[in-house]
């Protein structure tokens, strides 16, 4: 990615803060979305918004703080404990911007309509409850179990399309009910 390109993402995802409770006290308190910054070579970076990722915007690079653990390096595990402290516990990972592939963030309800408000034009009203309505039209348990019950598990078409011989109960028992080695 290019700098400007990282630079908007990231002003534009500081816009889409959302507010948590403490279940200790109640008070409330308002945090920034996580980061998740696909790199090349499958590195996968978060940027907890605390600290452990450094952004480095006139150098168009990033350095991520984390702990070393058996995936970070071929040697790692000299994070190993050798008595009362570890010995190797640090990791940094230093990234070129050119390197990103994507930047994602997870969000509530809250952060995505700040984030409509962020996008200023970009998105419409009738954009912004057509992804309202596929999102959670798709996440409600209440909805898509019903919807399964019209849709054949083996074909994905619609029930009234299955030939009269092979109906779903029949084709789901020899799937997954049927002697595996071969024989019926």
């Amino acid at each position: 990615m290019e700098k400007k390109d990282v630079v908007a993402f990231r002003n534009i995802v500081d816009q889409c803060t959302f507010t948590l409770t403490s279940r200790k006290d109640g008070t409330k308190k308002e945090f920034k979305p996580r980061i998740y910054v696909i790199c090349d070579n499958s590195l996968n970076v978060i940027d907890d918004r605390m600290g452990s990722v450094i952004w480095d915007d006139d150098n168009e690079r990033f350095w991520w703080f984390r702990s070393n653990t058996p995936g970070t390096t071929p040697e790692s595990g000299h994070n190993m404990s050798m008595g009362s402290e570890v010995r190797w516990p640090y990791a940094v990972v230093y990234v070129d911007y050119t390197e990103i592939q994507n930047m994602r963030i997870v969000m509530n309800q809250e952060s995505f309509d700040k984030m409509y408000n962020a996008l200023g034009g970009l998105m419409t009203e009738e954009q912004k409850a057509n992804i309202e309505m596929n999102i959670k039209d798709n996440g409600d348990m209440t909805t898509v179990i019903p919807r399964k019950y019209e849709v054949n598990y083996v074909t994905g078409l619609p029930k009234k399309y299955d030939p009269p011989s092979k109906t779903e109960d029949k084709v789901y028992a020899f799937t997954v009910h049927a002697n595996q080695n071969g024989a019926r």
